[in-house]
């Protein structure tokens, strides 16, 4: 009787792996065309008009951009492209930049809430000004 049970459970374990074999093809038609990058942050500094964030390259070096604050606003006919995420630790945080297709959809800006954390700086008065601030898509980052 045991010998016929443990047959018939390696029979059930082997069909059910030939069969998962069988059907794990991969449709290209069902892939995403969301992509995304994350890149690590070494400081944010705090405007009137947004944040310019200071993200270390992959290679060598540093880099900057500015994300305006305007972007966390929701709008019914323009949806949020700034997602700002607490985290505790300011040397774990990270820029992720999501893209459809290639095309900037949105960022999240992943760092500590607290501005008197580090992490944090302020930018000096007028280096920033409202026409630097109405721009609509994240330019091209240099990693």
């Amino acid at each position: 009787m045991k010998k016929i049970i443990v047959c018939l459970l390696t029979f059930i374990t082997l069909m059910t792996s030939i069969y998962a074999a069988d059907n794990n093809t991969k449709n290209e038609n069902n892939w995403s065309t969301l992509t995304y990058e994350n890149i690590p942050v070494l400081k944010v500094l705090d405007s009137k008009y947004g944040y310019m964030v200071i993200y270390q390259k992959h290679k060598l070096g540093t880099g900057s951009t500015f994300i305006p604050k305007d972007w966390a606003k929701y709008t019914s006919d323009t949806p949020r492209k700034l997602k700002i995420r607490t985290i505790k630790n300011p040397q774990e945080a990270f820029l992720t930049v999501i893209k459809d297709d290639g095309e900037f959809k949105r960022v999240i800006l992943s760092m500590p809430k607290s501005k008197s954390n580090s992490l944090w700086g302020v930018m000096p008065a007028g280096s920033v000004t409202a026409d630097d601030a109405k721009k609509d898509t994240l330019e091209e980052l240099d990693l």
